[in-house]
């Protein structure tokens, strides 16, 4: 069966089948809002005494494993194994995680907190030390950060602030390509080919060509 996540106000995860329109399973470890849900699916490679058989007697060297993650204003992003709804790695942060984005091209994941940071994190190795971009800096946003999207090696990021601002993902610098809105910025995102950006505000979309800013 297919399944549908959701999170809520009420701290909780909840998995619903999509056949039967029934809640099957609620998963419970943050203690405060949960501010976003991403999927990622993985495939590893696994070694020779690890090999799946199937029914008809293959085997195949790869392992399919799906992790939900959540980001939390009690600090923390919790990484969830689908099968048994089990939380299998917590990261602590030190502010709100407000939104977060899996990076298309590579296994990383960027959230943006409340101290108008962006972290990008290596998925790959847990153990090496997140990207840092500090967005607040002086050619930066002056509010929050409330959603990012990506292109190839290009980080857009939207603002309370009314504007939508450009990062290279490889340096953490600023780029000089900035996009006003006339209201706050609730969602952007970059259009399948990456030559246009849509911005929802107030109770309109704008779009912008990007055809010259990605050539």
């Amino acid at each position: 069966p297919m399944f549908i996540y959701t999170a809520s106000h009420d701290h909780n995860i909840c998995v619903w089948n999509t056949r039967t329109g029934i809640c099957c399973a609620v998963l419970q470890d943050h203690s405060n809002i949960i501010t976003a849900l991403l999927l990622l699916k993985s495939t590893q490679k696994r070694t020779d005494q690890s090999l799946n058989q199937s029914q008809d007697g293959t085997t195949s060297d790869t392992s399919h494993t799906s992790l939900l993650i959540s980001a939390s204003y009690d600090k923390t992003i919790k990484f969830w194994d689908i099968n048994s709804h089990k939380c299998v790695r917590t990261i602590n942060e030190s502010t709100w995680i407000l939104t977060m984005l899996l990076h298309p091209l590579n296994n990383a994941l960027i959230i943006s907190t409340y101290d108008g940071s962006v972290k990008i994190f290596n998925l790959e190795n847990p153990k090496s030390k997140p990207q840092i971009i500090d967005c607040y800096c002086a050619s930066g946003h002056v509010k929050r950060i409330v959603s990012l999207c990506v292109f190839e090696t290009t980080l857009y990021t939207a603002s309370f602030d009314c504007s939508i601002r450009t990062w290279d993902i490889k340096s953490g610098k600023p780029l000089p390509y900035i996009f006003l809105c006339k209201f706050p910025i609730t969602s952007i995102r970059i259009g399948t080919q990456g030559n246009h950006l849509f911005a929802s505000q107030a109770n309109e979309i704008e779009s912008w060509n990007l055809n010259k800013l990605h050539k």
